[in-house]
């Protein structure tokens, strides 16, 4: 899939916690079923949450977050093999084993690779399209409202350091999109955006990750 144009992505939610209840789909049956109408409504991607990260959502361990990953990639092999797939995560074992079941799809991770330090050795070494996300602190944290002097710089250099880390740590096989993310006013979402696609037009190639297209932020999961 080229990603020099808007793309439209659809998220299904692997889970009952997650806060935009429409979104989730924590059967099989149900994965199906949302899954065929995004794609009737003209969905590109699918993105598959097995994990809330709303406010005050609870961090499940790998081996639940596998649990409910597991037949839902089973199903994708099984019925969906010309769809392109993202899967929400940010555990490198989870990656793994999806690939194992289900081939390339791309890595949607909130935490840049911040939370587990193989996830982007993981992604280079399979070839697989890494969405890289904005966020501060952690998993408890990221919701507070964090201060910002410059929004816009401050996250531009956020992107610029994970480029420099990404760049020793992946093969020149991966690619990466920058997404502005999680706890951002509105005031503050809309100038970032603009400023980072500015930023990624000038930003020209580089050997193993790049810039592509940038989002505005989504909703927590």
């Amino acid at each position: 899939m080229s990603i020099g144009q808007a793309k439209i992505m659809g998220i299904i939610n692997l889970n009952e916690d997650s806060f935009y209840a429409p979104s989730r789909a924590a059967s099989t049956d149900a994965f199906r079923r949302r899954a065929d109408a995004l794609l009737d409504a003209g969905a590109d991607i699918l993105d598959l949450g097995p994990m809330s990260s709303r406010p005050g959502a609870t961090l499940i361990d790998a081996d639940e977050e596998w649990s409910r990953l597991e037949p839902i990639v089973e199903t994708v092999a099984r019925h969906y093999p010309d769809v392109t797939f993202s899967i929400d995560t940010f555990r490198a074992s989870v990656v793994v084993m999806a690939y194992q079941v289900m081939g390339r799809f791309w890595i949607n991770d909130i935490s840049s690779g911040e939370w587990d330090e193989a996830m982007l050795p993981v992604a280079g070494r399979l070839g697989l399209r890494y969405v890289a996300m904005h966020h501060q602190g952690d998993f408890a944290t990221m919701h507070q409202s964090y201060q910002y002097d410059d929004v816009v710089a401050s996250v531009k250099q956020y992107f610029r350091d994970f480029s420099v880390r990404a760049k020793r740590r992946v093969s020149p096989t991966g690619s990466s999109t920058p997404v502005s993310a999680f706890r951002k006013a509105t005031k503050t979402t809309r100038p970032s955006s603009t400023g980072l696609t500015n930023s990624s037009r000038s930003a020209g190639r580089c050997s193993s990750v790049c810039p592509a297209n940038v989002s505005s932020g989504r909703p927590a999961a």
